[in-house]
């Protein structure tokens, strides 16, 4: 994906937001009644993101349709087994040209997008691109995207319609960034099932090669992080972890 058009995908979702707000201004009477049908509209649309972000992201992707022949198969074929095995819809595939390693699933069970970028394709084997595959279909099938709105949008109507102090954005930000990381871990689990625990740690293993991540990140950089370390993440799939869970 294009960084400067990955990019967007956010500012686009504030842009709608301030004219929701603007709209709101105008159909409401008094600062109060605009602070509050503001709120609320700008929530049900940071719940409706979950349905609309497949449709956002590919609209402003760029899509790859050449080369990597081999790849596009195995991958397409991880897919439709692993939604299978997880008993969703076979999401939509998308190829991004773009050099950067990334890769993501996004939306609902039935109406969902796996994006990799040909630098992902480059950049790692065919078994962690089999690990990537089934930790997006996990995003997906463990309804993440939801659950990730729902939580941000209660945060934003808590903040917005309780009138909390601006010094606990901060703290707000924080939990939302902590239930993120929850959905990172329960991802590599879910992959573990969906392939093997074999599968999910060599993934994570030459993930964590690849973007250099040679020792663990300060607790400050974890807690400012969407996704944990891998360090945490491939001892979370340990055996010893995976029986303490069960």
């Amino acid at each position: 994906m294009r960084s400067s058009r990955l990019l967007l995908a956010f500012p686009v979702l504030v842009g709608v937001v301030a004219a929701i707000d603007t709209i709101a201004g105008l159909v409401s009477s008094g600062a109060e009644q605009q602070q509050a049908a503001s709120a609320w509209l700008t929530g049900l649309l940071l719940l409706a993101y979950a349905w609309i972000a497949p449709w956002l992201h590919e609209f402003l992707a760029v899509p790859s349709t050449t080369g990597h022949a081999e790849t596009r198969k195995l991958l397409a074929v991880a897919l439709k087994r692993d939604a299978a095995a997880a008993g969703i819809s076979t999401p939509k595939l998308v190829f991004v040209e773009h050099a950067s390693p990334v890769a993501f699933g996004i939306g609902m069970p039935g109406a969902a997008t796996v994006f990799v970028t040909t630098g992902m394709c480059k950049a790692v084997d065919a078994r962690t691109l089999d690990f990537v595959i089934a930790h997006e279909v996990s995003h997906i099938s463990l309804k993440h995207s939801l659950f990730q709105a729902i939580v941000f949008a209660g945060l934003y109507l808590g903040k917005a319609l309780l009138g909390l102090p601006p010094l606990l954005a901060p703290f707000i930000l924080l939990g939302y960034l902590a239930f993120m990381r929850q959905c990172e871990f329960a991802a590599d689990c879910g992959a573990s099932r969906l392939t093997n625990c074999s599968t999910t740690r060599h993934g994570l293993a030459a993930l964590a090669r690849m973007v250099k991540e040679v020792k663990r990140p300060s607790v400050l950089v974890d807690l400012l992080s969407t996704h944990p370390s891998f360090h945490r993440r491939i001892a979370a799939t340990s055996p010893e972890a995976q029986l303490a869970k069960a």
